[in-house]
C-alpha cells in the first residue's frame, strides 16, 4: 500500500513540475522584450496561436515525462520481480 501512495505522490510531483515549467515558459515568453522573444521563440501570429502552442508543448512535455517515468517504474519493478522469482525458486529447491 505504501508503494502506491509513493507512486501517487511521485506522479503528482512530476505533473506539478511539468505544469510549473510550462507556466514559467509561457510567462517568460509573454514578458520577454519583442526582439529577444522573436529571436528565442520565432514569430507569433496571435495570442491565440501562442496559447495553442504553449498548450501543445505542455501536453507533449507531460506525455514525454509520463512515458519516461512509466518506463523507469516498469524497469525497476520488472527487475525486482525477476529477483523475487529467482530467490523464491532458489528456496523451493
Amino acid at each position: 500500500m505504501k508503494l502506491f501512495r509513493k507512486l501517487f505522490w511521485v506522479s503528482v510531483g512530476a505533473a506539478l513540475g511539468v505544469y510549473g515549467y510550462a507556466k514559467f515558459r509561457a510567462y517568460a515568453r509573454v514578458h520577454t522584450p519583442k526582439p529577444i522573444a522573436y529571436f528565442a521563440y520565432g514569430p507569433r501570429l496571435t495570442d491565440s496561436d501562442a496559447m495553442t502552442s504553449t498548450m501543445t508543448s505542455l501536453r507533449t512535455e507531460f506525455q514525454q515525462a509520463q512515458a519516461q517515468r512509466e518506463q523507469e517504474l516498469t524497469d525497476r519493478f520488472t527487475h525486482r520481480e525477476e529477483e523475487f522469482g529467482r530467490a523464491h525458486h532458489h528456496h523451493d529447491d
